[in-house]
């Protein structure tokens, strides 16, 4: 009886050490593969009570998260450039899913040439900009459907998390750092002319995560509505919708100057036909 006792205790330990194993070699192919962080959920204060905060940067609260996965850099031209050439440019309720057209809006990184779009000599590794709201979603629905899991923008709260550093957070004004200089490009007096840059220059946060802080403003999934942050609930899991034409954005930009690159501060885009921000990128979460 002792000996079978011994024999079961042995076979649930292998059985356990083997799905463990197998849980942490399908984190880090996931996490290779597309260049993902994974960010251990707990509870956080979100928003800020900094002298120089916004009045949309509160009030601070606590808010827990889930566990999830987070992009390490942003989406960059390269990459979106694949999801062109698969699915086209459509429009969805007259927006385009990127702007091309050369103007001050549009994205300077990628071009459409006689049978496919292509990405221009060294804009390869910058992020994507100029795009719509419609884009950034219609990007993450492809790649759900190339790697059979749900992948999406990311929530606010998951944003934040993130960018403020996890359960690993040294409580930085900005992503990774209190000197803005250390992780962020952004709006100077110094180089008041500054455009994008490739991803990743710049120094990561407590989680190995680039760039939150500046290069260009990201998408989430909520839309923007002051009761829904006010009274948001303990566990956030956003509005599914966006039939509204506020949404909002975080990180900040080149365009902006270091106020608007805290991991707390957000602004909000008011989507208008034939208008993009060309400031405006994304990066994707995927849910364990």
């Amino acid at each position: 009886m002792k000996n079978l006792i011994s024999i079961l205790a042995l076979v649930i330990n292998v059985l356990f050490f083997c799905s463990l194993t197998f849980a942490q070699s399908s984190r880090v192919d996931l996490e290779k593969e597309l260049n993902l962080v994974f960010v251990e959920g707990g509870e956080f204060e979100m928003g800020s009570d900094w002298s120089d905060a916004g009045e949309l940067d509160g009030p601070v609260r606590k808010v827990e998260v889930s566990d999830f996965y987070i992009g390490k850099y942003e989406v960059t031209n390269k990459e979106f450039c694949v999801f062109l050439n698969e699915e086209g440019n459509q429009s969805e309720e007259g927006f385009p899913w990127v702007y091309l057209n050369k103007d001050e809006w549009s994205n300077p990184g990628i071009a459409l040439g006689q049978d496919a779009y292509y990405v221009r000599s060294g804009f390869e590794n910058h992020p994507i900009t100029g795009l719509s709201i419609y884009g950034a979603r219609a990007y993450c629905a492809w790649l759900s459907e190339v790697y059979e899991m749900n992948i999406r923008l990311p929530q606010e709260s998951e944003w934040e998390f993130a960018a403020k550093g996890g359960n690993k957070s040294q409580f930085y004004k900005y992503s990774g750092s209190n000197k803005p200089d250390d992780v962020a490009w952004y709006k100077t007096e110094k180089d008041s002319s500054l455009t994008f840059q490739a991803v990743g220059l710049k120094l990561a946060n407590e989680l190995g995560i680039y760039d939150m802080s500046g290069n260009v403003y990201e998408y989430c999934l909520n839309l923007d509505d002051d009761f829904f942050y006010n009274d948001l609930p303990e566990i956030d899991n956003g509005p599914s919708s966006i039939s509204r034409v506020f949404h909002v954005l975080r990180g900040g930009s080149v365009f902006v100057d270091e106020k608007f690159v805290a991991t707390s501060t957000r602004t909000i885009f008011l989507l208008r036909k034939n208008i993009f921000y060309r400031s405006v990128g994304f990066r994707i979460v995927v849910e364990p």
